[in-house]
């Protein structure tokens, strides 16, 4: 008997142990999926709402936005299939299938699913750097919500294929500790094809470059990130010289930097060529004047029409920048700043009202030509009439009017994120840090870039969102635990020093 008293004594705990471990596992096994959804609850939501929005924005405006010129140069150049100076091919590229079947839908279609994307990507990749779920989630919420994010999605524009190409590179580069070099190569391609969607996209190199340097990734990667990036431009840069004659990626650089230049195109006091005069400006422009770059100034048209128009713009515009430096950079200033203005973007810009949900096709000020075609595509090309659902449109416009990435919240984004890279200095060769500083340089690209090259445009603020929202919730991730950090070092000193008096 006793021998049987301990073979129980013996084996009852492990019995216990063995059903104790079973039950918690089933335990868990049930409650997992309840305590993601309530992790990542937040985030579901605006996801939904953000796939919804969309929905009503599809069914309202069909079979896609055409109401700016741009969205017919397009059109045109798709069916062409020849590369343009002012815009590069990849875009005109990608939407030739939808042309080929006639069915314009599909662009706007397949757009606002890269929007969703766009924003599930960036949560993942937020969350496998360590910021908590709700700051993540607010971190993708312009790219799901904001009403101009949403409209221009609408659109047949690049905004949204420009988006996904800089945000996939960016996941290339954070997924992992350590990036492989084929990720660096994969990223550096993908800057690459976004600079051929839209030109503003091959200054993003240099942010990348700077984080490949600060985290000392080796010469093997950094070389790879290079090559991955110069491959596609060597690519199509012969093609167009095949195609244009010209070297490079575009010929009409010198027309855009010198509508840039215009404010402050005085000749007093500059040395200028003969050859050149005719582009100096010595007239202030007139009260109320709106500039739109090169497109409002009224150029000679023996100029433009002139094989070397574009490099005598570039050297007159470069001349006046090197004499004028300040005035060129006070103008770069000025234009950089209106991004985060405590103003609503209709009083930003007049050119804003294309960019609001219609109510009618008056609503959006179009251009002659867009108006005579009554908002379709040329009849030509056979697609569907141009409709608006008045209801939804309605509704859209209103929401719009709320949601929005505001200028002042913009720059507290930027500002954040610039913070919170600034408090992981120390330890920038991490991954979280350096990614902060990544995310934030790029945005600050993405914005001063174009108003260096060209005039400032509401526009211009899309691209920068997917940039700034996660930069700034990463930004604030960092700033929290470096003041986490911060106060467990510093002592209490008025209670620490504090004696006990004397019995």
């Amino acid at each position: 008997m006793g021998l049987g008293i301990s073979l129980r004594w013996e084996t009852h705990p492990v019995d216990l142990a063995s059903v104790a471990t079973r039950t918690i596992g089933a335990g868990r096994s049930r409650t997992r999926p309840a305590q993601m959804m309530r992790d990542n609850a937040l985030f579901a939501a605006l996801f939904a709402v953000g796939g919804l929005l969309r929905a009503v924005v599809f069914f309202a405006y069909q079979p896609a936005l055409l109401l700016q010129l741009d969205t017919l140069a397009y059109l045109i150049q798709a069916r062409g299939g020849s590369p343009s100076g002012f815009r590069p091919f990849l875009y005109p590229a990608l939407i030739k299938p939808a042309l080929a079947l006639h069915n314009l839908a599909l662009i706007p279609l397949i757009q606002h699913t890269l929007g969703l994307g766009i924003g599930l990507l960036l949560y993942a990749l937020l969350r496998r750097l360590g910021a908590q779920p709700n700051p993540a989630a607010l971190g993708a919420a312009p790219i799901l919500l904001d009403g101009y994010q949403l409209i221009i999605e609408q659109y047949v524009l690049t905004e949204a294929l420009f988006a996904t190409l800089v945000v996939s590179s960016v996941a290339l580069v954070l997924w992992r500790a350590q990036p492989s070099p084929a990720a660096l190569a994969g990223a550096g391609a993908l800057v690459a094809l976004s600079g051929l969607t839209r030109f503003v996209g091959l200054a993003l190199i240099a942010p990348f470059l700077l984080y490949a340097l600060i985290r000392r990734v080796g010469l093997l990667r950094l070389g790879c990130l290079v090559l991955g990036f110069i491959l596609p431009l060597v690519v199509y840069g012969t093609w167009f010289r095949v195609a244009q004659g010209s070297a490079g990626v575009s010929n009409r650089n010198g027309f855009f930097l010198y509508g840039r230049i215009a404010s402050f195109a005085s000749c007093k006091g500059v040395d200028v060529p003969p050859s050149q005069t005719a582009l100096c400006i010595e007239e202030p422009p007139q009260q109320g004047f709106v500039p739109t770059g090169f497109w409002s100034l009224d150029l000679p048209r023996e100029l433009t029409s002139s094989p070397r128009a574009n490099q005598i713009l570039l050297s007159f515009s470069r001349r006046m920048i090197f004499a004028k430096p300040l005035e060129y950079a006070g103008a770069v200033g000025y234009d950089f700043l209106r991004f985060f203005a405590p103003r609503s973007p209709p009083s930003q810009e007049p050119n804003v009202a294309r960019w609001r949900f219609p109510r009618t096709l008056e609503d959006a000020d179009p251009r002659s030509h867009v108006k005579r075609l009554g908002g379709s595509a040329p009849p030509e090309l056979r697609m569907a009439e141009f409709r608006i659902a008045a209801g939804p449109a309605a509704a859209l416009r209103l929401y719009q009017g709320v949601v929005y990435t505001y200028g002042p919240l913009l720059g507290a984004l930027l500002i954040a994120g610039l913070a919170g890279s600034w408090a992981s200095r120390p330890r920038w060769r991490d991954r979280r840090g350096s990614a902060c500083l990544l995310l934030s340089l790029l945005g600050l690209v993405a914005l001063l870039a174009p108003v260096m090259t060209t005039v400032y445009h509401f526009r211009y603020v899309i691209p920068a969102l997917p940039l700034l929202g996660p930069a700034g919730a990463l930004g604030a991730t960092q700033l929290a635990g470096w003041r986490g950090r911060h106060s467990m070092r510093r002592p209490d000193l008025p209670f620490a020093t504090r004696r006990s008096p004397s019995p």
